[in-house]
């Protein structure tokens, strides 16, 4: 493989640590949004389905119009799949026959005309490149006219795939093309159009646009990218990651199928099974309400062919009293995401708000790490107070004085993360509107 193509390869391999990148593909008018989540060793792909312009009755009886799937992949060792609002999930072994395959624009960086990982063995973009390459013939480089690199891989069948690089981009690709010779004696020609976005010090796809034979195919637009962000996490919990209640059946795919096992999710990363689950039930280390209350939720609902993304919460965050997420910039990310479904927000009025969402948990967690000794001090004593034994009406009204004094210290605490949320943030957002969006109804 020539230096050139490796060299695409490597910085792929090494983009980044951790990320959060908001992306959507069109494909025939349709438009479907997917968010990428990486650490080190794992990669999560939230699927939010079609997103339809209009609700009317022939839409909402589309199976999973509006319905969310996600895939999590640890890395050589497991994937996990989960449709939202259902009561079973899947997970595979790396060596599971039921792999599904998981679209990743890391792969697409190397090889765009494959934008996705086949099975957990080749998710990292050298082992990706080498498969796709392992049967090719030879290699011939050369410049263009405006002095770029190009290098093209030619296969045993005439199949060839030249890829034009811009220094101007650490060598990244700006130009893919696939050739291959049709039966009736043609040609189809693929070409891919890669333009790119500098974000955190590093340039990632801004876009992939796709031909086929001349006429645009599909796009994929990246509206917003962000790596190595202090406040993003080290490793995901499968739980918060698929927002899967404790109680879900969840199919354990063995390597040939007759080897599967079926168990019970613990609400966080884990499996039980059997006794145990029963055990953990009765002692109430398992709490399945949260699970009941999803089995209740309408068969329209559960069936994903009408919105209800925070069936774990009484209301969806973005109509919840601020109070309630202003000093949870983790849960800010779920605000934005249903504040644009909720308004229909255009590509553009989307990329500023995710840039806005980013500016402030920039803020908050910057705040919040400079008082985590004082936040977390404050927090045990109140936990401490609250757990303590008192008896007696004196003690009673003293227990509530110290509550009362320790609450105020914590608001106090909190008061510059609130402020973030509800003159920032939320007003931010609805700058955005336009009169149009304003206006319609709840």
């Amino acid at each position: 493989m020539p230096p050139e193509l490796q060299s695409i390869a490597w910085y792929a391999e090494n983009l980044c640590t951790t990320a959060r990148i908001e992306w959507v593909t069109r494909v025939a008018g349709e438009e479907r949004r997917l968010t990428s989540v990486y650490t080190a060793d794992e990669a999560l792909l939230i699927d939010d389905g079609v997103n339809h312009a209009v609700s009317d009755a022939h839409v909402r009886a589309k199976d999973f119009a509006y319905s969310r799937r996600s895939k999590l992949l640890r890395r050589g060792e497991s994937q996990w799949v989960y449709n939202a609002l259902s009561p079973i999930a899947h997970v595979h072994g790396a060596d599971s026959h039921e792999f599904s395959s998981q679209m990743d624009l890391r792969a697409a960086l190397v090889a765009p005309s494959r934008p996705e990982w086949a099975n957990a063995q080749d998710s990292s973009p050298m082992l990706h490149l080498q498969k796709h390459l392992s049967d090719v013939d030879h290699y011939e480089t050369s410049v263009d006219s405006s002095s770029r690199p190009v290098v093209r891989a030619v296969w045993p069948t005439g199949r060839t795939m030249t890829w034009t690089l811009d220094p101007g981009f650490d060598g990244l690709p700006t130009h893919v093309q696939t050739m291959a010779p049709r039966f009736d004696g043609g040609l189809q020609v693929r070409d891919c159009e890669i333009e790119y976005l500098e974000s955190d010090g590093r340039w990632f796809p801004k876009s992939f646009r796709y031909y086929m034979n001349g006429k645009q195919e599909s796009v994929i637009e990246v509206r917003h990218a962000e790596f190595d962000r202090p406040y993003h996490p080290e490793k995901l919990s499968i739980g918060e990651a698929f927002q899967m209640p404790a109680g879900v059946n969840v199919y354990q795919a063995g390597k040939h199928g007759w080897d599967s096992t079926t168990y019970a999710f613990d609400g966080v990363d884990g499996l039980v099974y059997g006794d145990d689950f029963v055990e953990a039930v009765n002692s109430g280390s398992l709490k399945l309400a949260a699970f009941r209350r999803m089995r209740e939720l309408p068969e329209d609902v559960r069936l994903g062919r009408v919105p209800q993304l925070s069936y774990l919460e009484p209301v969806p965050v973005y109509l919840a009293e601020p109070g309630s997420i202003s000093r949870r910039p983790d849960a800010w990310e779920r605000y934005t995401r249903e504040f644009i479904r909720k308004h229909r927000l255009r590509p553009r009025q989307e990329e500023a708000a995710w840039k806005l969402l980013a500016q402030c948990r920039v803020k908050a967690f910057d705040y919040l790490r400079s008082n985590s000794h004082h936040i977390s001090e404050a927090a045990r004593v109140k936990d401490a107070t609250r757990n303590s034994s008192v008896g007696g009406d004196r003690e009673a009204v003293a227990d509530d004085h110290e509550n009362q004094k320790i609450k105020e210290r914590l608001d106090k605490l909190y008061a510059p993360v609130d402020k973030i949320f509800t003159d920032m943030l939320q007003p931010g957002l609805q700058n955005l509107l336009t009169p149009e969006q304003r206006s319609q109804p709840e």
